[in-house]
């Protein structure tokens, strides 16, 4: 399980004129993985110059689960909860709401294919009306993506 929240102040210039009030925005997400058929992501702590830190590894197939000697790879199911609030102060950048399902399989070790369902609620603000107009709609989203990594 991991979670993030961000919250980021804008200073704005007011040219001549004088000083216009800042921004406040934030959002975040919580997200949560099982690992179905693997040890899933090890927590160990690692050496650094005489000194520890802890560390997340990646999950890595073992080698009678890697598809090229005859497994079937290892399996990670996720879900994740992200919002963004984007209105402050008479500036009216909008809101999301997303929830997303994924898969990853990791078929070799460095290798991992990910599979997200991603249903959005979004809330255009006065920047986007023009466009989008002003009332909340849906966006729903299918992604897939090729990862390699060392």
């Amino acid at each position: 399980m991991q979670a993030e929240y961000i919250h980021a102040a804008i200073d704005r210039f007011g040219g001549p004129g004088g000083a216009v009030p800042g921004l406040n925005f934030q959002g975040g997400y919580v997200e949560a993985g099982w690992v179905l058929n693997g040890a899933g992501r090890a927590y160990a702590l690692a050496p650094n110059g005489g000194t520890t830190y802890a560390i997340f590894r990646g999950v890595q197939p073992r080698d009678d689960q890697r598809v090229s000697r005859g497994g079937i790879g290892v399996f990670e199911l996720s879900a994740r909860y992200s919002a963004i609030e984007l209105n402050a102060r008479g500036f009216r950048g909008g809101a999301e709401r997303d929830v997303s399902l994924g898969l990853s399989w990791y078929p070799e070790p460095n290798l991992r294919l990910i599979a997200n369902v991603i249903h959005g609620r979004v809330q255009p603000g006065a920047a986007q009306s023009d466009a989008l107009g002003t009332a909340p709609f849906s966006v729903d989203t299918v992604l897939g993506r090729l990862q390699i990594y060392w």
